[in-house]
């Protein structure tokens, strides 16, 4: 709004477009992975809370807000390059669509847009914001944001090393359901990530993927975590080692 105001305020063009682009290449490849891994969609009352639909559904969820949140920011890029056209109003149509009249709302949104974006921006933005099937998305924004054929696996790993730490989070998770080897560094080194939140994640998906004898010294380390969280987690899992494997205490020192 503040920009908005401002009439006389001169911008950079080509690169604000260039930010728009890249925040949709992001939206995009956080639609393609979705799409590759096979996710349906968010938690809802009946997905389990526990095993792998509760992880494929927490991934999901993680990945749709990354979605979310770029295309909320490709909204603020375009307010700032048609100050004009109240662009915020319209994202505010387009945010606040409620289950029952999503479709209609995203039509509208769509039908405004099209009389501010020229076709260029129309064809990037419009198969991310219109009522369409995932897959059909991808295909539609293909000739603008090209994707790389990935494996699942190969998907899931690119998904371990992501700049989110929730999206991070939610793909150890995964990981620990869908281990394949080529997954193995990744998940080790997400252990000792910054972010609490990815170290507890991580240090459960290990539970399940790696030898008993690495497993003990990585979580034993962490039973000293600076995150109390990620101590007790630790801790916790240290306990049913021992409980469960008396013998547990001795491959510490291997």
């Amino acid at each position: 709004k503040a920009l908005r105001r401002r009439r006389g305020l001169s911008v950079d063009k080509k690169a604000i477009l260039r930010a728009v682009d890249n925040e949709l290449a992001r939206a995009y490849h956080a639609l393609a992975a979705a799409e590759a891994l096979q996710l349906t969609g968010p938690p809802n009352p009946q997905t389990p809370r526990s095993g792998p639909l509760a992880a494929e559904a927490l991934l999901a969820s993680a990945l749709q807000g990354k979605i979310d949140a770029g295309v909320q920011r490709v909204f603020t890029l375009l307010g700032i390059l048609f100050p004009e056209a109240e662009i915020e109003l319209i994202y505010a149509g387009f945010h606040d669509a409620s289950a029952t009249d999503a479709a209609r709302r995203r039509s509208n949104v769509v039908e405004l847009l099209d009389n501010v974006l020229d076709r260029p921006l129309r064809r990037k933005l419009f198969p991310l914001i219109e009522d369409m099937s995932r897959d059909s998305r991808l295909r539609a924004a293909a000739e603008d944001f090209p994707l790389p054929d990935a494996s699942p696996v190969e998907v899931l790993r690119t998904l371990l090393l992501d700049d989110s730490a929730w999206v991070r989070a939610c793909a150890a998770q995964l990981a620990g359901e869908r281990f394949d080897p080529a997954l193995r560094k990744a998940m080790l080194d997400d252990a000792e990530h910054p972010s609490p939140v990815v170290r507890e994640a991580s240090l459960s998906a290990l539970q399940k993927s790696v030898p008993l004898s690495e497993l003990v010294r990585v979580v034993e380390k962490h039973s000293c975590d600076e995150s109390r969280a990620v101590r007790e987690r630790a801790r916790t899992m240290l306990a049913a080692l021992e409980a469960a494997l008396p013998t547990a205490s001795g491959s510490r020192n291997r």
